[in-house]
């Protein structure tokens, strides 16, 4: 994902000749817009992941739940890859690049399949409900909710073209690859129905922290094709990414202020 994310972004050269070979950059509008959108939405996935798999290091029933979730989310971009296709079979993506997607993709169904295999217990689930309060979890409930609604806002009622400023500036490239964007933000519901199903306090509060830090990248990586955004989107992601931190904050002091009465109310029993 951190591949996706670099190459997407633009840090390992223009994206749009580095996927289809082109000798045409990105065009300012749709493409700029998709590509930069991919990076923070491969960006997040790799974060979440990596944060609920360092959490849960020392669980290894945990660890084994975790993997089958993120076996599900390879087998989604496998799908996604096969669909956008060679170019030199009439797809999108330039042919050697699609083909070293495809062997890293399989490698990584490899490794994740391979954390499966042993014969340690699976993790049981809970309740996603239980526990819900001024906490974490139900910050990430809520934040769980408002990803299911915009996977399908994003996939059946929603052009990517209406955030632009410019609607007519979707090309074959960027409309090929937006459907990507819907399966990432499909494989950010997978990781927090995982924190909401199997996670405990400190995997609730660590994503809950590193939604946070994303959100202020995600705004951050914007900033520069700003201008291209439709009229009062700025002002909409500002006060949302606003509101989202404020509800976060109040979250992680509710949960801790829970916490520490608990522990007060035991000490008192004992």
């Amino acid at each position: 994902q951190i591949c996706f994310s670099l190459g997407t972004y633009g840090l390992l050269g223009d994206p749009c000749r580095l996927l289809t070979g082109r000798d045409e950059p990105c065009r300012a509008g749709a493409e700029t817009f998709v590509f930069r959108s991919l990076a923070f939405g491969c960006l997040y996935v790799a974060v979440v992941f990596a944060v609920l798999t360092r959490s849960n290091k020392e669980s290894a029933p945990k660890l084994k739940r975790l993997a089958m979730f993120a076996t599900n989310c390879v087998v989604m971009m496998i799908a996604a890859l096969v669909f956008t296709g060679s170019r030199t079979l009439g797809g999108t993506e330039r042919g050697w690049l699609h083909f070293a997607d495809m062997i890293t993709l399989f490698a990584l169904m490899v490794v994740t399949i391979s954390a499966m295999a042993d014969d340690s217990e699976v993790s049981g689930s809970k309740s996603p409900l239980a526990g819900l309060g001024i906490n974490p979890k139900a910050f990430i409930f809520l934040a769980a909710i408002a990803t299911f609604v915009k996977f399908f806002a994003l996939s059946d009622f929603v052009h990517y073209s209406s955030f632009l400023s410019d609607p007519d500036s979707t090309t074959d490239l960027s409309d090929a690859m937006w459907p990507w964007m819907t399966i990432v933000v499909f494989e950010v519901l997978f990781a927090l129905v995982f924190t909401l199903a199997y996670g405990v306090e400190k995997d609730q509060e660590a994503i809950t922290y590193s939604i946070v830090a994303l959100t202020v990248i995600g705004f951050v990586s914007m900033i520069p094709i700003m201008d291209q955004f439709a009229e009062g989107m700025m002002k909409t992601m500002i006060v949302s990414g606003c509101v989202l931190i404020g509800v976060a904050i109040a979250a992680v002091i509710g949960g801790r202020c829970g916490r520490r009465h608990d522990y007060d109310t035991i000490s008192a029993v004992v």
